[in-house]
């Protein structure tokens, strides 16, 4: 019936319209799409007059199914959003003869590869320091209470929105894992190095950009690198979105090892407690935004605009000096980066 059938199509661009929206962070921003209306100049302006033809009148007045996409089968592995893993989600499958279907807790080390998405959670928002909150250190030992993470973990796709990034590139692996033989989930955070020219190629990335206070530590000259330069950022704005990067036998606790107690590159007795990791800047020789101010071997707090982010890496657009708050001399001879 033609009114069954208009009625299905406007009915299925409402649905596609909304799963396609995702909610991000609330210190994030996220665009809201709009349907836009149908053209209503191919409808007939005495549609609702006419009558309905009888079903058996002609073929084309048979209701239209809708073939359902197909779901794959169901795989011993789940996400941290509690879904099952279906063989349709896998890209790759490694170290068994096996389908992802066929796997069981037994079969050791088989590990299987999802490309196009991983899961993501967002944060707390909340960070401690010892040089924004020293009450709450002792020390180096947090004494406070660090807030419970009740955001949930949920699946991202390549395209989809996050804490105002949009995903550009997504990946994760599950894996079984030797440990008592049970099922766990490993998911991808280290970087893949293209070995031609020695660039890094990350199995994930933010696209966008933001600026958040932290502290960049920049490594004095050593017997590694008689240079130096290299720089680590430790954020104490705990804004970015959060990447799983550890496996469990009971399941995915938001805070599990996430609450990191993070010290700056070579500066030990500084601490920052955050979900929130320390990103590598690359070397402060290549920096192509004004870097007066700091030097080699400062640590200093800063607000740090930075953009193609990766779980363990940022570029650096960016940056304003608030303070150096301490520095390394010259470090040749000495262990190099003790506080790694």
């Amino acid at each position: 019936m033609m009114r069954s059938r208009i009625a299905v199509t406007v009915f299925s661009v409402l649905i596609a319209a909304l799963s396609l929206s995702i909610g991000g962070c609330s210190n994030g921003k996220n665009e809201s799409g709009t349907v836009q209306p149908s053209d209503s100049s191919s409808v007939p302006d005495n549609l609702s007059a006419q009558e309905e033809p009888p079903a058996e009148s002609t073929p084309e007045s048979a209701p239209e199914s809708v073939p359902e996409e197909p779901k794959g089968e169901p795989t011993i592995f789940v996400g941290p959003d509690g879904e099952t893993i279906l063989t349709t989600d896998i890209t790759d499958i490694k170290n068994t003869e096996k389908t992802a279907a066929e796997l069981t807790e037994d079969d050791l080390f088989a590990s299987v590869y999802c490309s196009g998405f991983t899961y993501m959670m967002e944060p707390t928002g909340v960070s401690f320091d010892n040089y924004h909150n020293p009450e709450m250190f002792d020390g180096m030992t947090f004494i406070g209470e660090y807030p419970e993470n009740a955001n949930k973990w949920r699946r991202v796709n390549v395209g989809d929105e996050i804490c105002g990034f949009k995903v550009k590139k997504a990946h994760c692996i599950f894996t079984v894992n030797d440990w008592g033989k049970w099922v766990g989930s490993y998911f991808n955070e280290s970087e893949r190095w293209n070995y031609e020219d020695y660039t890094p190629d990350p199995d994930f990335e933010l696209e966008g950009e933001i600026t958040l206070e932290g502290l960049l530590s920049v490594d004095s000259r050593n017997n590694y690198d008689p240079d130096g330069g290299y720089m680590g950022f430790t954020p104490t704005e705990n804004k970015l979105p959060l990447h799983p990067v550890r496996r469990t036998e009971t399941g995915f606790d938001p805070m599990y090892d996430r609450t990191w107690g993070l010290t700056p590159y070579n500066f030990l007795e500084y601490k920052v407690m955050s979900e929130t990791y320390t990103l590598n800047l690359g070397n402060i020789q290549d920096a192509t935004c004004d870097m007066s101010g700091v030097g080699i071997g400062d640590l200093a707090l800063v607000r740090a605009t930075v953009s193609h982010i990766t779980p363990g890496t940022a570029f650096l657009e960016d940056i304003e000096v608030i303070e150096v708050l301490d520095h390394v001399e010259d470090s040749l001879g000495e262990a190099f980066n003790m506080g790694r």
